[in-house]
């Protein structure tokens, strides 16, 4: 794997590996100017999930509005993006698989995409190659698509094309054979974010800041290869160094296994048993021993997609939970605390939820009673790191007839230089959380979170720590603020 610059734009957001930030910087490179100055912009995702899972496009469809063409065979999964981008009248959903019958430029004509709209995702496991040859008359700038990463980077290995959905194979194709069909189409790779390329058209690749030896085909990589070697014997021996163990040997007339953890557990086998900095699998078998090495960035690959997919699994998603699914809605109670909080009138009452109140007492948590949990993640230097939770002592009423609204106050020029933060009230004896919201939920222009404990009753500490299961960086709370504490008295019904 090659020393590659755009390694440092990698930013998870629902990715699986980072590319969000890739795309973003490649997007601001061919314009000249930042995403959110960018206008018309335009997408299309072919085996779009549930639009949030693992999405290489939620990013851009959330915050920066784009035309977005969603494209999955799942209904459920088209339900439920439906329900996320539900107030985007940009996005447009369609519940089919892309096959020969149901061509991706039909629908890219019926939705009026621009010949050169802005980005192409295709994840569909499996007729990725196919899906992409068909792509006739329309030349997005910047494509992602799935490799298998199993397959030798020197091979070029298909799938054979179906004739429709029916039959699901999901072999894919090596990235090499992705490779050399993205060079027939004019497109040079940019970077290979472990089982995905990022293309973008080869007329644009001077605007990026490459040195000039640089050559795409250096960025192909394996990660899973077979090990296989014959003995004086005749015997074959085959060691799988993948996340998917090796179950049988199977022919074509066969069927597939398939891991259920989408290869985390064998990932997560492989780095807890390292020996050294560079060496995986080290495990001695029965008349032989095998280590398999790899570079650091591709150990760094293997961390990101272990931990970027175990915390998916997880609800996490990493770094930005989907406003949808918390409870805490920024957008109520900042309108609650603008409109009945900040005059602090205690004989106004006023209501929220299925209680009416009145303004109590004001006060705000001592930052400076503070407690600092420190924990071991993974192994080795590259891969352990110190992950914190820094805790903040809170008094307690102990009162189910009082509230409280917690207004925090941040420097969101420091909270954007690192993974966001989540902010959430524990059980006395820290074993569960009340409630949480993270930074991710603030709207622009705005630097506040605020958090409502509806019952001031056998409520613990609050704590803040990283979203994600996987963070680079020592947690510190230099960007907190202010924490405001708005007591208020519950009324008789």
């Amino acid at each position: 794997m090659i020393n590659n610059y755009l390694r440092s734009h990698l930013k998870k957001i629902t990715s699986q590996n980072g590319e969000e930030g890739v795309v973003q910087h490649l997007l601001e490179k061919i314009y000249g100017k930042k995403l959110s100055e960018i206008t018309g912009l335009e997408l299309c995702d072919i085996g779009s999930g549930d639009g949030f899972f693992l999405s290489q496009v939620y990013y851009f469809v959330k915050k920066f509005k784009f035309k977005s063409l969603l494209i999955d065979g799942d209904e459920g999964h088209i339900k439920q993006s439906k329900k996320f981008f539900s107030n985007n009248h940009f996005v447009h959903h369609e519940n089919l698989f892309i096959d020969k019958i149901n061509t991706i430029e039909y629908f890219l004509d019926k939705y009026k995409l621009k010949k050169d709209f802005d980005l192409l995702s295709i994840d569909v496991d499996g007729q990725d190659y196919h899906l992409f040859k068909r792509i006739k008359k329309y030349k997005p700038k910047i494509v992602i698509i799935e490799t298998n990463m199993t397959m030798n980077k020197d091979s070029i290995i298909i799938e054979k094309e179906q004739k429709n959905s029916d039959h699901y194979v999901g072999i894919g194709s090596s990235p090499r054979a992705i490779y050399e069909l993205a060079k027939e189409k004019g497109y040079k790779l940019c970077l290979q974010a472990f089982n995905n390329l990022i293309l973008i058209d080869e007329k644009y690749f001077d605007l990026l800041d490459f040195e000039k030896n640089y050559n795409d085909e250096d960025e192909l990589h394996s990660a899973f290869n077979l090990e296989t070697f014959q003995d004086h014997q005749g015997n074959v021996h085959i060691f799988s160094t993948g996340p998917w163990s090796v179950k049988r040997i199977i022919n074509h007339q066969d069927f597939s296994y398939t891991d259920t953890t989408g290869g985390v557990t064998q990932v997560d086998r492989m780095l807890d048993c390292q020996k050294k900095d560079n060496e995986f699998n080290s495990k001695p078998l029965k008349d032989f021993t095998l280590q398999k090495k790899y570079q650091k960035d591709h150990m760094n690959e293997l961390v990101n997609f272990r931990n970027y997919t175990r915390d998916a699994q997880n609800g996490l998603n990493s770094q930005e939970h989907e406003p949808s699914f918390v409870l805490m809605d920024q957008v109520k109670l900042k309108e609650f605390y603008e409109k009945n909080l900040i005059k602090k009138n205690n004989k106004e009452q006023f209501r929220y939820g299925e209680n009416n109140y009145i303004f109590e007492k004001n006060a705000n948590l001592d930052l400076s009673n503070k407690s600092i949990l420190f924990y071991k993640h993974i192994e080795k230097t590259h891969i352990r790191i110190k992950k914190q939770q820094i805790s903040y002592k809170y008094f307690c009423h102990n009162r189910v007839d009082y509230s409280c609204m917690v207004k925090i106050d941040l420097n969101m020029e420091e909270i954007s230089k690192i993974d966001p933060i989540k902010f959430a009230f524990w059980d006395p004896l820290n074993t569960f959380e009340i409630i949480s919201a993270n930074v991710s939920q603030i709207k622009e222009g705005d630097s506040s979170l605020y958090l409502f404990i509806v019952d001031d009753n056998n409520v613990g500490n609050l704590a803040i720590n990283y979203i994600s299961n996987f963070c680079r960086k020592d947690l510190y709370d230099n960007f907190v603020k202010n924490v405001s504490l708005i007591y208020l008295r519950k009324l008789p019904h």
